[in-house]
């Protein structure tokens, strides 16, 4: 599973060889900005996701198949666990989430309390935390002018 974050100009456009060299550059940059920005949640997370940038002739995508991240960024439904290769689970009752919904801070998690040691349980399911939604909306507002910046540039 993936997620992707695109940005595609009209392919109707004939662009010359600087407005193309200057919309590379920028697309490059954004590249780097959105995958910095994905990142930004996990700053406290052991297994960090990697984010691959892809360039295409007029667009950039920049991706995850780390299934941690994608079960925390959609969410997950209620589900039912249960020991396997162990005679029981175990886990401490209490616990507080890193992350939020709809923010990119990541603060300390902590699993405090009792500990339970059940054959199986049901879970609840994850919250999603719509990290992909969140650096979008952010690229929106930037996009247009970016976009103009770079065509600017690239007929100076």
């Amino acid at each position: 599973m993936t997620i992707t974050i695109k940005a595609i100009l009209p392919k109707r456009i004939n662009y010359t060889a600087a407005i193309k060299a200057s919309l590379d550059a920028m697309f490059r940059r954004v590249g780097h900005r959105l995958r910095s920005e994905l990142l930004q949640p996990t700053t406290n997370w052991k297994n960090k996701p990697q984010f691959q940038i892809r360039l295409f002739e007029n667009g950039v995508l920049v991706y995850t198949e780390d299934e941690h991240y994608v079960w925390t960024n959609n969410g997950t439904n209620p589900h039912q666990i249960t020991a396997r290769n162990v005679p029981r689970l175990a886990f401490q009752k209490n616990w507080r989430a890193s992350t939020s919904p709809r923010s990119l801070n990541s603060g300390i998690g902590m699993k405090y309390g009792s500990w339970r040691r059940p054959y199986s349980v049901m879970h609840p399911g994850t919250a999603a935390r719509y990290f992909t939604e969140v650096v979008a909306a952010m690229e929106e507002l930037r996009w247009p002018q970016e976009v103009q910046d770079a065509i600017s540039k690239g007929s100076a």
